[in-house]
């Protein structure tokens, strides 16, 4: 789980020295089809489920209280100043002029 904070280090490690840019690749899922009108009938219910267990956020919220770094409250917490942050900025973008080139 951490392998992405120690990849992202050494990345930044190595622009800061001179030796130019990293890619770091991350292999990520999507549970939910690509638009509303999906039905996302392509996938297994099993195979969708499977994934949803190696969710990097929900392992580490498991990993911070387990360490009791972080209380389950702060855990969620911190989940939920996020997921208004978010919220806030995409309410904000909708109020920006539409600009089309």
């Amino acid at each position: 789980m951490l392998a992405v904070y120690e990849a992202v280090l050494e990345a930044d490690e190595r622009a800061r020295s001179g030796m130019g840019p990293s890619l770091i690749d991350c292999l990520t899922y999507r549970w939910r089809g690509h638009s509303k009108s999906d039905r996302n009938l392509y996938r297994t219910s099993q195979e969708i489920e499977e994934w949803k267990h190696k969710c990097p956020i929900k392992r580490f919220k498991k990993v911070l209280t387990d360490a009791s770094v972080m209380t389950l409250d702060e855990v969620e917490a911190l989940d939920q100043a996020a997921k208004l942050a978010v919220d806030h900025a995409a309410e904000e973008a909708l109020t920006f002029p539409n600009h089309r080139h």
